[in-house]
């Protein structure tokens, strides 16, 4: 394919995974793992068809498929972290839409596309070369490399490999491209939906120096994986170059946030409100979370270790009043252990939010010790890290009558690791007449890309009706707009009543009058709330201008 007198191709590489789950079974990538009868037992005889019939006749092979099938995507994350920190694209089954039948199977494939030149094919051969760090990978060119001949009945045409590539791709999506094995995505290199072939090539496509740079590095390290990631300049091993926002400058993808305040203040609420704006269809208000804009289709788990189904059904009744039905995983820690839902949790193809009500309905051993604490900020870490999700936490405070956000650092129940593991702390704290203060009290970010300063925060009010939260500010100012409006209409009211000629502007004018009722209110604030009269038929303008109050109860 040519894009302005560059020519690209594309290579790929499969993972190909075969071998025997540490309980005794065996496994084979190329079969859907979601079929049970897949799955044979390692020592059921010599034969395959043996095993077969063994797995068949055994009722705990559905348990031991999913055992495995959650054990082998774990296995292959390094290995996918690594191919996509080659600029590599991952697109399972891709291969399928391409080659037709013929070339069906469910491994793992990353395709990497490349400016042609006499000497990338060699630096992907090098690159490639994956046998002395991981058996069991291969890796295809398409075009000039020797392939299956399923392959190549498609055309050794180097336009139509690479076109075909582009058209069979996902178009981006959270986690699209990631096919029943799991492990790493790359959905920010997949096309767009409005982006053509050449600007997806211009955006994606490897030059000859990349390729040349990350040869030489895999060499250095002596085709390490582990070490590959962690040597080089920080363009090249230090991942992403910028946070990636599940809520701008609140909740990180990949970290863990934490959420504390005071017993009753309404942590549970909060973090129950945030998984309904993010997964429902508002009906009354936009979809802010601290007043920032969220929009997508999040995917949102919430474990509720404190609150039963029931309390959590009557609390999602009432925040649908404002957002709509909400969708997502509810997983009740009351009945269910940890352990259960951190392996449903992994096996969720996409999930973009994890809420921990409250931390102990997850951790096990003594929170006051540090290493406990961090055994459980290690499970969460790895799990924010392979689903790129954020990871919510709600926890609890000690006894004590904090007076400002910053005094809640110094109250969070238990280790100082559960303030030193999660990159942002929110704190809670009540205020008077009802109303709670939020704000960071710690974060490990970029100051200007976090929502609030470190220690300030924002009053919001709750509305009982809903279980929502409200910034005071919008109430004050809902406040004042009512209080004008019922004063603009009781005075145009009182002069009908007493006879006068009241209109809009002129000697007659509202403003002009000098009313006290008018006392503070602008010219301009008391047209445009003449307008709004006007428009909503309490008050009607007659042919001479003249205001006339059409319901004052």
């Amino acid at each position: 394919m040519n894009n302005e007198g560059i020519s690209y191709r594309v290579a790929r590489v499969t993972l190909q995974l075969e071998g025997e789950h540490p309980a005794g079974l065996g496994f084979f990538s190329e079969d859907d793992p979601r079929d049970p009868d897949r799955f044979v037992a390692g020592d059921s005889g010599p034969s395959l068809d043996e095993k077969y019939q063994k797995a068949e006749a055994d009722a705990k092979r559905v348990r031991r498929a999913e055992e495995a099938f959650q054990w082998v995507s774990c296995a292959i994350t390094p290995i996918t972290d690594h191919l996509a920190s080659l600029g590599a694209i991952r697109a399972d089954n891709c291969s399928n839409a391409i080659f037709g039948s013929a070339g069906a199977c469910h491994d793992p494939t990353f395709f990497i596309v490349y400016e042609c030149s006499p000497q990338a094919s060699a630096h992907l051969v090098e690159l490639g070369n994956l046998e002395a760090a991981l058996a069991g990978v291969s890796c295809d060119e398409l075009v000039e490399f020797d392939v299956s001949a399923d392959f190549l009945t498609v055309d050794d045409d180097p336009l139509l490999i690479v076109q075909a590539v582009f058209n069979a791709m996902p178009r981006r999506e959270a986690f699209a491209g990631v096919g029943i094995w799991g492990g790493t995505g790359t959905p920010e290199r997949l096309p767009q939906e409005d982006e053509g072939l050449s600007g997806w090539l211009e955006r994606v496509a490897l030059s000859e120096t990349d390729l040349a740079a990350m040869a030489e590095r895999w060499e250095v390290v002596g085709r390490d994986i582990d070490l590959f990631n962690a040597f080089g300049s920080h363009l090249e091993c230090g991942g992403p170059q910028e946070v990636e926002f599940l809520v701008p400058g609140v909740l990180a993808r990949g970290a863990i946030t934490s959420l504390v305040g005071t017993n009753g203040v309404g942590k549970s609420t909060i973090a129950h409100e945030w998984a309904a704006i993010l997964t429902g269809e508002p009906l009354s208000r936009p979809r802010k979370i601290l007043g920032k804009a969220v929009d997508g289709c999040p995917r949102v788990a919430l474990v509720s270790g404190e609150d039963g189904p029931g309390r959590v059904n009557e609390r999602s009744n009432k925040l649908s009043t404002v957002w709509g039905v909400s969708r997502y995983y509810r997983f009740d820690g009351t009945s269910r252990s940890w352990d259960q839902i951190y392996t449903w949790l992994e096996r969720a193809p996409q999930l973009d939010l994890v809420i921990l009500d409250p931390v102990r309905v997850a951790m096990t051993g003594n929170e006051d010790l540090s290493g406990d604490a961090s055994n459980f900020y290690d499970d969460l870490s790895r799990l924010a890290r392979i689903k790129k999700c954020a990871v919510l936490v709600v926890h609890h405070l000690s006894k004590g009558h904090p007076r400002r956000l910053s005094d809640l650092r110094g109250m969070v129940r238990g280790s100082g690791v559960h303030v030193d593991r999660p990159r942002m702390v929110i704190g809670i704290i009540g205020r008077a007449n009802g109303a709670i203060e939020i704000g960071p009290i710690k974060h490990n970010f970029d100051p200007d890309t976090v929502w609030s300063k470190l220690n300030e925060g924002t009053l919001y009010q709750r509305d009982p009706a809903s279980d929502t939260l409200i910034p005071l500010a919008e109430m004050v100012e809902s406040s004042a707009n009512q209080d004008r409006t019922s004063r603009v209409l009781a005075a145009i009211a009182r002069l009908n009543d007493a006879g006068q000629i009241v209109r809009r502007s002129g000697k007659t004018g509202l403003f002009e009058m000098r009313l006290p009722e008018m006392s503070g209110l602008s010219r301009n604030v008391i047209l445009e709330t003449i307008e709004e009269l006007a428009q909503s038929g309490s008050i009607a303008i007659a042919s001479d201008g003249g205001l006339v109050a059409q319901n004052t109860d």
